[in-house]
């Protein structure tokens, strides 16, 4: 039997609502010559038993069930245990795809024989809202060194005076990804648990073994962010990830740029949470103690001295400089005013 053109690798977890959207796109592509791992990351609701059902129905899909759960970075390294596509790609069970995503991505990747294709996604809520995510607007082939500055830089962050924070999606689930620089160098995903933005770390652990990468501007990938059930509570842990995040991509770093853009990941992803705050349902005195402890940390005192403030967008900069100079009352009353 010939092995697959390309691996869809699929995390399964407390999914069972939205699972069948899920695979019915996948399994409605019109690129056919594909095998679907479902890997059930020992879900306790109705999932499992789907995916076997799933698997019954359609010769293409494989299940396996872990005996432990893991998150999802180790659910999907499971997955890459078992692929045996030319191309391996992934989708977040709760999510979609265009029908005809894999037959475009495919047929882009032989014609540049491409290790890596990135293409864009589509954020949709459960009122069927959509909104665009920042994405590369034109088509662009990277090779040779823009592959380990440009390209890498890019899905870091963008450069001080953009508005967007990041110019190209990380996430894994928009690309095409050749199996075989994944198995024959080990690449893995940690664990969202230790370190958020797994996806940014297999991109940079994946990149420097390439040859040739592209961006196509096309948007397939149907992001679910159900706001419905967002959680009511603020994960106050989420700073020290952010910082954690920091600080192990910054061991990378190989430039005064890469630098640069590992610092805006982190002001960038800070800037949102703070404003997040502002909007939850919990007493002004905690928001407040929480944008104290923020804006007190010490790491700021270092960006501050390398990082380039005179050429950030105008409102960026007016927000770091808040919270560098620790002013975090006036950045509370001022977050306060942009969200009403």
């Amino acid at each position: 039997m010939s092995k697959p053109k390309i691996s869809v690798i699929v995390p399964v977890y407390n999914v069972e609502n939205y699972i069948d959207r899920c695979i019915n796109s996948i399994i409605n592509q019109t690129f056919e010559d594909l095998e679907i791992i479902l890997v059930d990351d020992k879900s306790p609701d109705g999932s499992p038993q789907k995916c076997d059902e799933w698997g019954k129905q359609d010769g293409r899909i494989k299940v396996i069930h872990k005996s432990r759960n893991e998150g999802l970075g180790f659910a999907r390294n499971t997955g890459l245990e078992y692929a045996m596509g030319e191309y391996v790609t992934f989708v977040d069970s709760d999510d979609w795809i265009d029908l005809n995503m894999y037959s475009d991505l495919y047929s882009l990747c032989k014609q540049y024989n491409a290790d890596i294709i990135y293409s864009g996604l589509k954020r949709i809520n459960a009122k069927g809202e959509i909104s665009l995510l920042p994405h590369i607007d034109k088509f662009t082939v990277y090779e040779g060194n823009e592959i380990s500055s440009i390209l890498m830089f890019d899905l870091i962050a963008s450069p001080p005076n953009e508005r967007n924070d990041r110019r190209i999606q990380v996430s894994v689930d928009t690309c095409l990804f050749r199996r075989e620089i994944i198995a024959s160098n080990n690449i893995k995903f940690h664990s969202e648990r230790e370190i958020i933005s797994e996806d940014l770390f297999f991109h940079i652990d994946f990149l420097p073994y390439i040859q040739l990468a592209i961006v196509t501007p096309n948007r397939y990938y149907y992001y679910f962010w159900n706001d419905q059930s967002l959680s009511s509570t603020i994960r106050t842990d989420r700073f020290e990830k952010y910082k954690t995040l920091h600080t192990e991509l910054s061991k990378k770093s190989h430039s005064k740029i890469m630098q640069q853009r590992i610092d805006r990941i982190l002001i960038g992803y800070t800037r949102s949470f703070l404003k997040k705050i502002v909007t939850y349902p919990i007493p002004n005195n905690h928001k407040i103690s929480l944008f104290k402890n923020i804006c007190n940390d010490s790491i700021w005192e270092t960006i501050e001295k390398r990082y380039p403030t005179n050429k950030m967008f105008f409102i960026h900069r007016i927000i770091f400089l808040l919270i560098a100079n620790k002013h975090y009352k006036l950045l509370y009353t001022l977050l306060n005013l942009f969200t009403k």
